[in-house]
């Protein structure tokens, strides 16, 4: 209500004329010494231009207070209320402790070895040039003495010589020769054990007893070769039956 009051007199100020109160007392002395009991003049006393005003001063009056109703209830829009920095309200800033989350376990990861590089494969070395025969072994014949193939039997015609050999780069064959022509025959077998039978004619009367020698020799896969001898009687066949 002091705001409406304000603005009644500040707007009334703005209308009404300036006016000069000089003499204004003594003319009411004046009037209640001639015998005036106070009864109401013709005129109302206010200027002309003053009453030409007053009834816009009333319609002012009236919508301001109009106005101001109409505020105060809330249809015009909610009063402005002017409050002091120190009187307003700030919302409280509450600091709520907060629980840390939790961290969820990973799963570890084990350090990758390194993998070791195999070691170069050297190539094997070549092996040492097999330059060795191989190694042979002959028997004795068996009989050491026999007659010529014409002699009657029971006269032993037939001696046999058995072999054996090894090497390292292999047997590959094992032969046998006579001294004295006659028939050698070369008994199955695998090469590394072989066995022969010796037979020859001889009816011989100036030297009734012959020395034979017969050679075996053996070779292997590198071309290396090895070679003995045996020697063995043969007698005339016509000394068979004496």
């Amino acid at each position: 209500m002091a705001d409406i009051d304000d603005m009644l007199r500040e707007a009334l100020q703005r209308i009404a004329p300036d006016a000069d109160p000089s003499g204004v007392a003594d003319s009411i002395r004046a009037r209640v010494d001639a015998g005036d009991t106070g009864a109401p003049a013709s005129s109302s006393g206010f200027d002309r231009r003053l009453r030409r005003w007053l009834p816009f001063v009333g319609l002012i009056v009236v919508a301001a207070l109009i106005g101001a109703g109409l505020g105060l209830s809330g249809l015009l829009g909610h009063p402005v209320v002017y409050a002091s920095q120190a009187a307003r309200s700030v919302p409280a800033i509450t600091a709520t402790a907060t629980a840390a989350p939790t961290p969820t376990p990973s799963a570890t990861v084990a350090p990758i070895a390194p993998v070791a590089s195999a070691p170069a494969v050297r190539p094997a070395p070549p092996k040492p040039k097999d330059t060795t025969g191989p190694s042979l072994a002959v028997g004795a014949p068996n009989p050491a003495t026999i007659y010529g193939t014409d002699a009657p039997n029971p006269c032993a015609t037939v001696t046999t010589v058995t072999t054996t050999a090894h090497d390292v780069s292999g047997v590959v064959a094992i032969h046998a020769t006579s001294s004295f022509p006659g028939t050698v025959i070369h008994q199955s077998g695998p090469a590394s054990s072989t066995t022969f039978t010796f037979s020859m004619p001889y009816t011989g009367t100036t030297s009734p007893d012959l020395t034979v020698t017969i050679t075996v020799t053996a070779s292997d896969g590198a071309g290396n070769s090895t070679s003995l001898s045996r020697t063995f009687t043969l007698t005339s066949s016509s000394l068979c039956l004496i």
